[in-house]
């Protein structure tokens, strides 16, 4: 639980370089929207 604020920081630059490794291709959305997704759930999970 408390790993997860140093964490942010690390997916920020991994989601920058999914972005520019696959140039925001389908499959780019798609993992994009998946981690969006996991994210809401886990906001509303810990809610």
């Amino acid at each position: 639980m408390l790993s997860v604020f140093p964490k942010k920081g690390l997916l920020k630059c991994a989601l920058l370089n999914i972005f520019n490794k696959l140039k925001c291709s389908t499959t780019c959305i798609l993992y994009f929207s998946v981690f969006i997704y996991l994210f809401i759930i886990s906001i509303l999970y810990l809610c």
